[in-house]
């Protein structure tokens, strides 16, 4: 909708595509995204950058890639739509992705303990 509307906040969306690409290991994919986020968040007039997990993420990029080809791929971001950069291929196969620990046992995104398993309790038994 936001992308239909051509309004400023379809640059958080593509920020956190941006940040997904960082985490694969993509840099230069993230560099160039990471323009298109800063652009469409520019030509909406809002802050930018708006998820707090991208100034490590963009820091990282940054580090990962010289001046040069940061650079190079940022301004190559700055020229699409918003629209076109959801279109991006895929990432690199020879990408490394970011070694991230699991999330804790019972948090979003843990998966639930089997009652096979130890630890596991009754409800987590099939009926």
């Amino acid at each position: 909708m936001h992308g239909r509307l051509v309004t400023g906040a379809i640059g958080m969306f593509i920020e956190t595509k941006a940040n997904f690409m960082a985490q694969l290991g993509d840099f230069p994919q993230a560099a160039r995204i990471y323009g298109v986020a800063h652009a469409a968040t520019r030509r909406g007039a809002i802050g930018w950058p708006n998820r707090e997990l991208s100034r490590p993420l963009l820091a990282l990029t940054r580090e990962r890639l010289s001046q040069a080809d940061y650079e190079r791929a940022w301004q190559e971001g700055e020229r699409p739509t918003p629209a076109e950069i959801f279109g991006a291929p895929a990432p690199r196969s020879d990408a490394e992705p970011i070694d991230q620990p699991p999330p804790p046992p019972g948090s979003p995104g843990s998966r639930p303990t089997p009652a096979s398993a130890p630890g596991g309790t009754a409800v987590d038994r099939p009926g």
